[in-house]
């Protein structure tokens, strides 16, 4: 099923735009208008989804073997929320502030996102925003890895609240090496298998530049989130044994990245 084009340009930008627009004197922490982003773009991709879907009459609800746990994170979470304000009312409005912020990410950031991923059908669609995550970060490393040797190229000064450790466009090493840690191992296993048909020299070099941006942050904790993303994509191509250029090892890329 193809995607309209409403959907695809605003998962495009999602993609392609959020993790790269960042400010350093519009607010305290640069990556706020990321996230503020994120919260729109998602929330208005289903929005559009199901207004084309209400008026095709194709509104069917799709599940899967990690609904009953997702369920049970969600009622947990909310519920643990409610007694929060029966059993510390003093603390109402802190309670409020917080508990809303982490609601709104567990709704959007995680229940969205993963419902949306079950639910993709559209492998160009998958293709496309698997490319586009590739070209963000080998441009955000390249942008970490300068920074790490003291050179900047966008900011009249150089960012450095973190000492030498880059921020790149993610405000924090630590978010940075985290966005690193989910792409490359799908990098990695593309280059492989050739999933998705991006040519070998652009993977090699997209991954040599994403090492070396992880090596920079001084990320240990990421450097061993990379390690065991590389053991799951080693058991996990032994176990299905997918050969070159192969449609359903591009669906299980595109639906363990999205998700």
């Amino acid at each position: 099923m193809e995607t309209s084009r409403p959907i695809r340009s605003l998962l495009y930008f999602l993609f392609g735009v959020c993790p790269l627009l960042f400010f350093t004197d519009l607010t305290r922490n640069p990556y706020y208008t990321q996230i503020a982003l994120l919260n729109i773009l998602i929330p208005a991709c289903w929005l559009v989804w199901l207004s084309e879907a209400w008026k095709s009459q194709e509104l069917l609800w799709v599940s899967s073997v990690f609904d009953p746990a997702l369920g049970a994170l969600l009622g947990i979470s909310l519920l643990s929320w409610g007694l929060s304000f029966v059993s510390h009312p003093h603390l109402a409005k802190s309670i409020y502030s917080e508990g809303s912020k982490a609601a709104i990410f567990l709704l959007v950031n995680t229940f969205l996102v993963y419902a949306a991923a079950v639910r993709v059908r559209d492998l160009s669609l998958i293709r496309s925003l698997i490319w586009i995550s590739y070209a963000v970060c080998f441009i955000s490393a390249l942008y970490g890895v300068t920074q790490y040797f003291g050179v900047e190229v966008i900011w009249p000064s150089h960012l450095n609240p973190y000492g030498s450790r880059p921020v790149s466009t993610f405000g924090n090493p630590n978010f940075m090496s985290s966005y690193l840690v989910v792409v490359m191992p799908v990098m990695v296993g593309d280059y492989l298998t050739k999933a998705t048909g991006c040519p070998r020299s652009i993977l090699f070099i997209a991954i040599q530049m994403s090492l070396a941006a992880l090596l920079a942050t001084l990320t240990r904790s990421s450097w061993a989130g990379f390690a065991v993303g590389m053991i799951v994509l080693w058991v996990g191509m032994r176990s299905s044994g997918k050969g070159e250029n192969d449609v359903s090892g591009l669906d299980a890329f595109g639906r363990s990245f999205l998700a």
